[in-house]
């Protein structure tokens, strides 16, 4: 059999995540895949930063980073969660700049970007329901947060990711990915798992948009994530 092309893999974060959370997956994933996290400011390697919340100056702080991963090389986007967004405002940027396009987008766990909200707005949310959104998602017990300070600032990573989709205006026309688009959405996950929802990304794509379905809910990748890894393996 002959050896695979080597691909990299740039690796947009949930929100409140940060790059680093991949670095494990070097064991894991197979060897022709090259791992390239990209790192948001205030988090990970750039906690010194200022948070960004609002998502084209995000774009904007990433865009040139992305853009010297990209130029050479065969290459693909990981997104989770509001990643997927990243990924597809990152794609606009590549397609308006002439770039080499990527080969493959794995998007996990969101519904396409032109699709409305249904959460409640931030403005109609007080602190205390967003702490308990939180801690609910990062299946953290409220005495853990007051007793554990560096908590505390993963909780404010978190609120500004959310201030920045919630701001968040899709625009068409829509740009249509000429790669392959692999979606995974959990079991369990009732915001994304929709038939309806899925199909929408068909729309964002030329090629195929093929879709896995694993075990888990809305945060499968925490859960279930050999799952999500088998997937890469295949598809890429």
């Amino acid at each position: 059999m002959s050896k695979k092309e080597k691909i990299k893999l740039l690796l947009l974060p949930y929100a409140g995540g940060s790059g680093l959370f991949y670095s494990h997956w070097s064991k894991y994933i197979d060897e022709h895949i090259i791992l390239t996290p990209v790192e948001l400011p205030g988090r990970g390697l750039r906690f010194k930063e200022p948070l960004c919340d609002n998502l084209d100056k995000a774009i904007d702080i990433i865009f040139d980073s992305v853009k010297a991963e990209i130029e050479d090389c065969k290459y693909a986007f990981f997104g989770y969660c509001v990643g997927t967004v990243m990924v597809y405002e990152l794609f606009k940027r590549i397609v308006d700049n002439n770039l080499r396009e990527p080969s493959n987008c794995i998007l996990c766990a969101h519904p396409a970007p032109n699709i409305p909200k249904r959460d409640k707005l931030l403005e109609d949310t007080s602190d205390e329901e967003l702490i308990e959104e939180w801690l609910r998602g990062s299946r953290i017990s409220k005495e853990d947060l007051n007793d554990k300070e560096y908590l505390k600032s993963f909780f404010k990573v978190w609120k500004s990711d959310c201030i920045m989709m919630d701001s968040y205006r899709f625009s068409y026309p829509i740009y249509k990915f000429n790669c392959d688009l692999t979606l995974i959405s959990g079991k369990e996950d009732t915001y994304f798992a929709s038939a309806e929802l899925v199909d929408e990304w068909k729309n964002f794509s030329n090629s195929n948009c093929n879709k896995y379905v694993v075990d888990g809910s809305h945060d499968f990748l925490k859960t279930n994530e050999s799952a999500v890894i088998d997937v890469i393996n295949k598809v890429l």
